[in-house]
């Protein structure tokens, strides 16, 4: 279990270790049935939506910009998930009403979008066309998992046959994907993980023994975000992503290592040294907790990836603009407790 230390208010950043492996405008949503205040034109200037288009929670862009989608309670009080046009207009509902389906994001190509629901018992990750065609289950796990968020960039391993040969074998091939990152758990017992876009090779990103939530990845995919609860207070997380570097000189470095691949019901192996080739295909990330973040939460990297957006929760809720360099925090507009914030493309 490693070491956390918690930062002064005033220090910058304080690294909490490497963990892994893991391969505008702004919206402001409210969790309340009262139909929120989106941040609109110029950051700092609320407008309110449509009184029918009561978001409740987490709404996302697509990627080209042009819809957005959301999650909505109805008549019954389930959550059911919703897509719009950018300005609230035209909203549909594309969930079907039969459980409760919160946390929706799209994917990369805009025609799918993940989001969590417990029409299984618990919360698991799915996936549905936008259309609200397609369910299905990603994850299956006995633990709820919430807050899907999907890579911007594509991402590659190179599995290996039983007799150690790259490019895999008949059951297995070489994979493109993008990376999932999700939230698994709840209360103290949170954490991040990531997965491949079909639910194969789940992989936990945050370190043991702190609570972490709400990912979210920077538009070039090389750093992510999330919350974690350390003394009692939610303080922001950072991590960028490298390569793994490893010195095979001498035989001391294992050829591959080997995923639980739930679908096979197989460990299937993949080669590091294949995956090293090229930057961006094997990652860990060297995290770090944000000085000055004490009450802070769902981080959202600015498009230009210097600095967060991050619900600030205690002595009046707010949303501001956090330096990812510096303790600079900068008010922005009033929100709702529970709220979240998304930029569009």
């Amino acid at each position: 279990t490693p070491t956390v230390s918690v930062p002064a208010t005033g220090t910058s950043a304080t690294s909490i270790g490497t963990f892994g492996p893991a391969a505008g405008s702004a919206t402001a949503s409210a969790a309340s049935q009262m139909p929120p205040l989106v941040v609109g034109g110029g950051i700092g200037e609320p407008i309110a939506l449509p009184a029918s288009v009561a978001i409740d929670g987490t709404p996302e862009f697509s990627p080209d910009g042009k819809k957005l989608v959301f999650a909505s309670r109805d008549r019954d009080g389930r959550h059911q998930i919703f897509v719009s046009d950018r300005d609230g207009g035209n909203a549909r509902r594309i969930s079907d009403g039969k459980a409760d389906d919160i946390d929706p994001t799209f994917g990369p190509d805009g025609q799918t979008v993940f989001f969590a629901s417990n029409a299984a018992g618990n919360y698991d990750i799915w996936q549905m066309r936008v259309d609200g065609s397609g369910r299905t289950n990603l994850t299956r796990s006995p633990e709820d998992e919430r807050w899907p968020r999907v890579s911007p960039i594509d991402f590659r391993l190179v599995p290996i046959s039983p007799s150690g040969e790259e490019g895999g074998s008949r059951d297995v091939g070489p994979l493109k994907y993008r990376r999932v990152l999700f939230q698994r758990g709840n209360g103290k017992t949170a954490s991040v993980w990531g997965m491949l876009d079909d639910g194969r090779f789940p992989v936990r990103v945050s370190p043991e023994g702190i609570a972490a939530r709400h990912p979210g990845w920077s538009q070039d995919g090389l750093q992510i975000a999330f919350d974690a609860d350390f003394d009692g207070a939610s303080f922001l997380v950072v991590g960028r992503g490298r390569v793994v570097e490893r010195n095979c000189q001498g035989g001391g470095c294992p050829t591959f290592v080997t995923f639980w691949d739930p679908k096979t019901q197989r460990e299937i192996p993949v080669s590091l040294e294949k995956a090293l080739e090229a930057p961006k295909d094997w990652f860990a990330y060297d995290l770090r907790v944000l000085g000055a973040t004490r009450g802070h939460a769902y981080p959202v990297f600015f498009p230009n990836q210097t600095a967060l957006l991050a619900v600030r929760e205690d002595d009046g809720p707010e949303l501001p603009a956090v330096d990812l360099d510096g303790p600079g925090i900068v008010p922005l507009a009033p929100v709702r407790p529970g709220s979240s914030a998304a930029f569009s493309p």
